[in-house]
């Protein structure tokens, strides 16, 4: 039969043998840690440490004060004390064994959260938090802390990203300032082995006090990047602020999550009736692919509306881009004619909007059941749809026009070329995104680079 004293014994043993193993292997160096484990008890115990051949122990009484406890040396290599009951808080404590001079025990802050930088970008915290840019694999973030009483402990940084842990290593690592082991920097690259879309990242850095709490750190950002399915049929871009779903099917081309209103539409004239895209004749084309901008070419076939049969009229092309500036896609519609035509016509539809919109002049406007040129041109912030999403903004090159009550369309300036000749290409641009207000509407049409177009 095992006694209550024997039990707390051989259960402190056992952690012992557990913290001195972790402690080895950490990333401090051997001597250069201390060991700290919780000890429980109801009734006051005396524990025989194997293994610990003096040397201090320290241990926190009812007062939360740490104090040093009495021990006694059974043999060389053995180490005994005794704690009574009456002197522990509700009979809990945290025992303290290697520990080296310089740590300080009464240390009950965090490490303060000196600076965050994300992709070489500053970064302002808000009670810890952050909505930080979209970044790309490879891209680099860093936090400086600082301790007021204590060394960074380089074994007491954890991170986790969609709450599961992300292992040290070349990806995470903390590095103490030469200089003054107080200060250190965590430094963490972003993987490429992630889903697309929003992630979750938090960081907990402590210092070398047995128990002062963490510094931590939650970051939310976007993977940016393009995203295709196995056989290219269908193409997501990954914005700093929403993502973008192009299908490549039917009338409805690209649809925003953020926005939440139905995929906008495309629709052209040649000669006949109206056409629209059908499917993507290939996998999205790369030209450009760099950290903070992607630009892709598609090519979708086309259809006439009423017989779904093969458009031999035109080609058409869509070069899309985003950038981790923006926080918006940029498409760029390209049509050109593949033989002589009584005219050349395209417009998108389906840019959906609130009850009334915003011009560039300041001016609101309600939506009429009818065509009509919106004034000024350039830009327009399209109230929400509904009270759970945010607005959107549209800048474009094109003409701007309502279409029959609470819906945007986008022209080609002028809206018809005639007798267009085998080759002549026509074009128009915008970008859509999800928007707060009139002003950030106005900031990102600021921003957006246009493509220089050929219609006239």
């Amino acid at each position: 039969m095992t006694s209550k004293r024997s039990k707390h014994m051989l259960w402190l043993i056992y952690l012992w043998f557990l913290s001195s193993t972790a402690c080895q292997a950490a990333s401090e160096p051997a001597g250069d840690s201390l060991t700290a484990y919780t000890v429980t008890t109801a009734t006051g115990l005396t524990l025989r440490l194997p293994g610990y051949r003096g040397g201090p122990v320290y241990y926190r009484d009812r007062a939360g004060t740490w104090v040093q406890a009495q021990t006694r040396g059974d043999s060389p290599s053995t180490t005994q004390l005794t704690l009574a009951a009456a002197d522990l808080a509700s009979g809990a404590t945290t025992l303290v064994l290697n520990k080296p001079e310089w740590v300080q025990l009464d240390d009950a802050e965090a490490p303060r959260v000196v600076r965050v930088q994300c992709a070489g970008s500053p970064v302002a915290l808000q009670n810890g938090a952050a909505e930080v840019p979209a970044l790309s694999p490879g891209q680099v973030i860093e936090v400086q802390v600082e301790d007021r009483l204590n060394r960074i402990s380089l074994a007491g940084t954890a991170a986790t990203l969609n709450g599961m842990p992300r292992p040290a290593g070349p990806g995470l690592t903390l590095q103490r300032d030469e200089g003054n082991p107080q200060r250190a920097v965590l430094r963490y690259v972003v993987p490429a082995d992630l889903d697309f879309g929003r992630q979750e990242l938090t960081f907990r850095v402590r210092d070398e006090a047995p128990v002062s709490p963490p510094a931590e750190i939650a970051l939310s950002y976007r993977q940016f990047g393009v995203e295709t399915d196995g056989d290219g049929g269908q193409v997501v871009f990954h914005t700093p602020a929403a993502s973008f779903t192009c299908a490549g099917t039917m009338r409805g081309i690209f649809a925003c999550d953020a926005i939440g209103a139905p995929a906008v539409r495309l629709a052209l004239q040649g000669r006949g009736n109206f056409q629209h895209p059908a499917k993507l004749l290939a996998p999205p084309k790369v030209l450009v692919d760099q950290p903070d901008r992607k630009v892709v070419s598609l090519k979708p076939s086309l259809v006439f509306d009423d017989s779904g049969e093969p458009v031999q009229q035109f080609e058409l092309e869509l070069i899309c881009e985003i950038r981790t500036a923006w926080p918006g896609l940029l498409v760029t519609t390209r049509l050109t004619a593949l033989e002589d035509l009584p005219k050349s016509y395209l417009f998108w539809s389906g840019f959906m909007s609130g009850d009334y919109y915003e011009g560039s002049d300041g001016s609101r406007g309600q939506w009429h059941p009818r065509y009509g040129d919106i004034k000024p041109q350039g830009w327009i912030y399209l109230s929400p749809t509904a009270p759970d999403r945010p607005g959107a903004g549209v800048v474009s090159d094109g003409e701007l026009s309502e279409y029959l009550g609470q819906s945007l369309l986008v022209f080609t300036k002028p809206q018809s070329r005639n007798n267009p000749r085998k080759g002549d290409a026509t074009q128009v641009s915008w970008c859509y995104f999800p928007a707060a207000s009139r002003d950030a509407v106005s900031a990102q049409a600021t921003a957006v680079e246009m493509p220089r177009g050929d219609n006239e």
